[in-house]
């Protein structure tokens, strides 16, 4: 239950920034034309660089328009699975090459992990370990990007590699798509 409310305070917090930006970025001022303006979206990823289910993310141009550098931070679901619970946030660098509504997307980044886990010793003592994990992750695909405010859409191949203290293996054929909304 706490997990589920500092989800929902983390939210009303990011939208109160997302407001604060628009309003500082003109986005609610008819006199500054859109094309002067960066292009943002908010949306909900399903897969991809999400590694475990759905993640919550924001993305933002360096520069104004809807093409060029940018980066994206988000926050995933968190996955409790038998003796372990898994929190994780993927943080990307991208490039969108068009200022058309479709457009080519690409970039590169990293999956932050932090996995709490217990398991029981055979004295009847129980132990609990924590880790955070860093995993490399890329992201190739198309977007659908609205040329004011509207849908955006996603659709992407993203490798993501997992790097544990035994094994480092790579999960090749991860797609991931996404839906949300875009705005100048």
């Amino acid at each position: 239950m706490r997990y589920r409310l500092l989800l929902f305070l983390f939210l009303i917090c990011f939208c109160f920034c997302l407001k604060t930006q628009a309003e500082a970025d003109g986005f609610l001022a008819d006199s500054v034309p859109y094309k002067s303006r960066r292009a943002k979206s908010i949306y909900i990823e399903a897969l991809g660089s999400s590694i475990f289910g759905l993640s919550i993310n924001y993305d933002t141009r360096f520069k104004p328009g809807n093409s060029g550098w940018g980066i994206r931070a988000g926050i995933c679901q968190i996955l409790r699975e038998g003796r372990f619970t898994s929190y994780s946030f993927p943080i990307l660098v991208n490039k969108v090459n068009s200022e058309k509504r479709a457009s080519f997307e690409y970039g590169a980044g990293m999956v932050i992990t932090y996995r709490r886990w217990w398991y029981d010793n055979p004295d009847n003592s129980i132990s609990h370990y924590h880790g955070t994990y860093y995993g490399p992750t890329a992201n190739v695909g198309f977007r659908f990007q609205p040329l004011k405010m509207g849908p955006t859409w996603r659709i992407y191949w993203s490798p993501v590699w997992r790097i544990g203290q035994p094994l480092k293996t790579v999960n090749l054929l991860w797609f991931g798509t996404s839906l949300g909304l875009g705005f100048h």
